[in-house]
């Protein structure tokens, strides 16, 4: 018997493995590479020529600037991980996890998106993932540079999310899941909450 556990427990074991080998995707040879992330203060909201400093996604600005309500853009440098005419070619997508309060996004000079108000009453976007394709007409050869500019007020750490660059798929893929996670799952569990409220309601009334 113990013999036969521990072949089953054995074959489980190397199903996982496999299981796991097959769902992963694999490592891309042209995958962009981040080189640096910096953000700085902006009072009027256009983009800062000084101030920046490092620092690293996910980020509330509040931990560097406690009181600032306002602007901040992030500035995000990155390269292609290979050389070549066929690197060029193949598109480069971008994914953001999340925006608070509201903002906009620019590959190098041209926009991307941006909300509807980047102003009071601020756009809400702190907990909706995004994803682009970047237009191949803005980049070019060597280091390109993502331009984020985030509006928000101190009290609702303010500041941008997890930021990938990569294959389309690979960051559709994680956009899919980011969206069931931070949506979606809080959509059906609002759900639940009315329907088991009704239930515990139609209860009270017919046995108050």
């Amino acid at each position: 018997m113990r013999r036969w556990l521990v072949w089953g427990m054995l074959m489980l074991a190397l199903l996982v493995v496999a299981w796991r080998s097959v769902g992963a995707q694999p490592a891309h040879a042209c995958a962009p590479q981040v080189l640096a992330v910096q953000a700085a203060r902006s009072p009027d909201g256009a983009r800062p020529a000084q101030g920046w400093q490092n620092a690293a996604l996910p980020d509330v600005w509040t931990r560097r600037w406690p009181d600032w309500g306002g602007d901040v853009w992030y500035r995000i440098d990155w390269e292609r991980g290979c050389a070549g005419d066929g690197a060029m070619a193949e598109p480069v997508a971008l994914g953001i996890d999340g925006i608070s309060m509201a903002g906009a996004v620019f590959s190098n000079a041209d926009l991307l998106w941006r909300d509807a108000s980047l102003v009071e009453p601020l756009s809400r976007s702190w907990n909706m993932p995004r994803w682009w394709l970047l237009p191949a007409s803005s980049l070019h050869a060597g280091v390109n540079t993502v331009w984020v500019r985030v509006a928000g007020v101190p009290e609702l750490s303010p500041g941008l999310g997890v930021l990938r660059l990569g294959p389309a798929a690979q960051v559709q893929a994680r956009h899919a899941r980011n969206l069931w996670r931070q949506r979606t799952l809080y959509e059906v569990t609002a759900g639940m909450a009315v329907a088991v409220g009704g239930l515990f309601l139609g209860v009270w009334l017919l046995r108050r």
